[in-house]
């Protein structure tokens, strides 16, 4: 089974929110740095907890603490994938 695939930029002053609030809830996300200077996160969801992790993510996107939340292909179901 593969994981649902989102990547997101979190705004600087609150990654520590964002990535705290994920691991507090077990299972709902697991979350990795792409790119640390522009703050571009990926993050692999169990398809059971997509839909809360979904509402969680838009309400920090309503309060500006992420944008830019698009689901995409799972880079880790490739073939070639590179880790």
């Amino acid at each position: 089974m593969v994981c649902e695939y989102y990547c997101a930029t979190l705004k600087p002053e609150t990654v520590w929110l964002v990535v705290a609030t994920l691991r507090y809830a077990e299972h709902i996300a697991f979350d990795r740095t792409l790119d640390a200077e522009k703050g571009i996160f990926e993050f692999y969801v169990p398809t059971s907890a997509e839909p809360f992790f979904c509402e969680l993510m838009n309400s920090f996107v309503e309060r500006g603490y992420v944008s830019d939340l698009i689901k995409k292909d799972n880079r880790l179901a490739e073939p070639t994938a590179v880790l």
